[in-house]
């Protein structure tokens, strides 16, 4: 009976450090924590980005495996969200930036200026069709 709990979390932690390192090695590719710390001059804190990254992530799935509730319009909840969608936007933005898909679109659109309204536009879009599905999850709960 040992045998088997013991066999479970071994391969449980070592499924979960095989994801965690595709996740980071992702991350590392595109350039999410690189770009951040260059943008905003911080480049000596770039262990700092790493534990932060780290503790979101395991905050997360904390948080994702005890069920932890959280209401949408809490304090904890604005902030989770706003974090949450300042990070995946920044990464769908560099991963866009690395395989150059915003300037072949502003190329074979014939967009010469403007590249930073469409930049916002497909943030705003990105907000709006986040908060018009969360609100209906919770319509329907």
């Amino acid at each position: 009976m040992w045998i088997k709990y013991i066999a479970l979390v071994v391969i449980g932690i070592g499924g979960g450090a095989i994801t965690a390192a595709g996740y980071f090695a992702v991350l590392a590719i595109v350039g999410v924590i690189t770009r951040f710390a260059n943008f905003s001059g911080t480049a000596s804190h770039i262990r700092l980005y790493e534990k932060m990254l780290c503790l979101g992530g395991i905050l997360g799935n904390l948080i994702w495996l005890f069920e932890i509730p959280i209401k949408l319009f809490s304090p904890i909840g604005i902030c989770y969200g706003v974090l949450t969608g300042i990070f995946v936007g920044s990464f769908l933005v560099s991963l866009a930036e690395m395989v150059k898909g915003l300037p072949v679109f502003m190329k074979k659109a014939g967009l010469k200026k403007g590249i930073s309204a469409v930049i916002i536009s497909l943030a705003l879009g990105k907000s709006l069709g986040s908060i018009f599905y969360f609100c209906c999850y919770l319509m329907d709960k």
